[in-house]
């Protein structure tokens, strides 16, 4: 009979929906680092958007008190009159109606946030539009992680002349600060949590 209930139960428990997700691969800890174009040392995988940034700068740091964990962190500075877009390379599958899950650990003053450039296929010729990702987050803490956390359910997103609606999406997230900033960003994660699992 306890072999009975054992079994049981194992069943009920794979039988349950999972309720986890897929992380996808942004390097968000910022531990993959290289010498980008203009020598400033980079997360792989991540590139400063220069024909819209202006008067900002992005960079990979490993002073200790500058990185939360492993060996790096990302600092972003901004100066008053600045812009600054700095994006993956790589774009990700996602769905309508997935729930996207952001966490993020900031510390440093100013403002951000992860904005998501939705396109219809692989490729940024297939450019539908700019969603919302993180919502804007101020920083007021130089010394002190602050973990900020965020969820989004993906809507169905229509191209830029309203033609067409998009259920089938890829998404290439982005991080924007519009004024003065001088933040420090460590382990950035992404989960995708397909819709029947929700």
């Amino acid at each position: 009979m306890r072999m009975m209930t054992r079994f049981m139960f194992v069943f009920v428990l794979a039988s349950l929906p999972c309720m986890a997700g897929t992380f996808v691969d942004v390097n968000g800890g910022f531990e993959r680092c290289g010498a980008g174009g203009n020598g400033i040392l980079t997360p792989v995988g991540w590139n400063l958007n220069r024909s819209i940034s202006k008067n900002c700068s992005a960079r990979a740091t490993l002073e200790k008190d500058e990185v939360r964990t492993g060996n790096f962190s990302l600092n972003l500075e901004c100066e008053e009159d600045g812009v600054l877009y700095f994006r993956t390379l790589d774009q990700f599958p996602v769905n309508a109606g997935d729930k996207m899950r952001f966490r993020v650990f900031a510390r440093g003053e100013g403002t951000f946030r992860i904005m998501l450039l939705m396109m219809k296929g692989p490729g940024l010729s297939y450019t539908l539009r700019t969603i919302g990702g993180l919502p804007d987050r101020k920083v007021a803490d130089e010394e002190k992680w602050t973990e900020i956390v965020h969820e989004i359910t993906m809507p169905p997103v229509k191209s830029r002349d309203n033609k067409e609606t998009c259920s089938k999406l890829w998404f290439l997230p982005m991080i924007h600060i519009n004024g003065e900033a001088d933040i420090f960003l460590d382990d950035l994660s992404i989960e995708v949590i397909p819709a029947e699992n929700k």
